[in-house]
């Protein structure tokens, strides 16, 4: 069988050869390998990717031909997104509605699709009552190594804890309510 010369067709349609140039030579095809590694890497929205690949020199052009392709081949999602951030973030490390709200937008997540992934983490529920579970198992956690600080310290400690995670100041309020509540009925030890 005779061998290939470049430039005639493969099966494929690609010229021989063209596999073999580097991604830079080949921009469109570099800017979509850049994106596919940078998913791999971890999700992201629309937004943080748009920005990454600007930040390597990728034309905008490119840009809008590789998200486009990518979400319509669903490894870009943004709803998807905000509900994987919303499930890892609210459950295992405690954060507020607030929090979650602010980060998802900084990242680019447009509001709709925010409150729809917060609703979707939290059940049917009212907020505050999934709020204050978060919020609650969170200061147990913590408790133990505030007990040995006077009351007001230990108060405004974990105070600024849930108010960084985004909690509510109505849900504070409530959850160290019911902590004082339980450390004044607790013997000393």
């Amino acid at each position: 069988m005779p061998a290939r010369t470049s430039g005639t067709p493969a099966s494929d349609g690609v010229p021989a050869g063209a596999r073999e140039r580097p991604a830079r030579e080949r921009p469109l095809e570099g800017a979509r390998e850049t994106a596919l590694r940078l998913l791999a890497v971890r999700s992201r929205s629309t937004f943080e990717l748009t920005l990454q690949l600007r930040r390597r020199g990728v034309p905008d052009a490119h840009i809008r031909t590789v998200v486009a392709d990518l979400t319509s081949r669903g490894y870009l999602d943004d709803r998807a997104f905000a509900s994987g951030w919303v499930a890892a973030r609210a459950g295992t490390r405690a954060y507020g509605v607030a929090r979650l709200r602010r980060e998802l937008h900084e990242k680019g997540v447009a509001m709709p699709l925010i409150e729809q992934a917060i609703r979707e983490a939290y059940g049917e529920e009212d907020y505050s009552v999934t709020e204050e579970r978060y919020a609650r198992a969170l200061i147990e956690r913590r408790l133990p190594a505030y007990r040995h600080l006077p009351a007001g310290v230990r108060t405004r400690r974990l105070a600024g804890l849930l108010d960084r995670r985004g909690f509510s100041s109505a849900t504070i309020a409530r959850v160290l309510g019911a902590a004082h509540r339980t450390a004044a009925d607790a013997p000393d030890g």
